[in-house]
């Protein structure tokens, strides 16, 4: 019992101990800045915004035309393949289970 008083009465000071040698609190450093600019960086800003819009935009329907186009394609190859292929009348087969 006393041995466990004196470990919890050591680790008590030595926590307070750490917390008086703590780093600084962090700060923080604002800069005003003139209206105009200000008004640069909100133009750049809303600038930057609409070109990364108008390129994700962009890039949707460039894969999605490339996907209709495909989609075309392969429609035109199958019908040519149905129309061309030999008529083969085989025999139906039918399965049965195991008796």
């Amino acid at each position: 019992m006393k041995a466990l008083l004196m470990t919890s009465g050591l680790l008590g000071l030595t926590l307070l101990g750490n917390t008086a040698l703590a780093s600084p609190m962090e700060t923080m450093t604002v800069i005003y800045r003139s209206p105009v600019d200000y008004a640069l960086y909100q133009q750049k800003a809303e600038m930057l915004g609409y070109f990364q819009l108008e390129l994700h935009e962009g890039i949707r329907l460039e894969a999605k035309t490339q996907l209709t186009q495909m989609a075309t394609r392969f429609a035109q190859a199958d019908n040519r393949l149905v129309r061309h292929s030999p008529q083969v009348n085989l025999p139906a087969r039918v399965l049965s289970a195991p008796r």
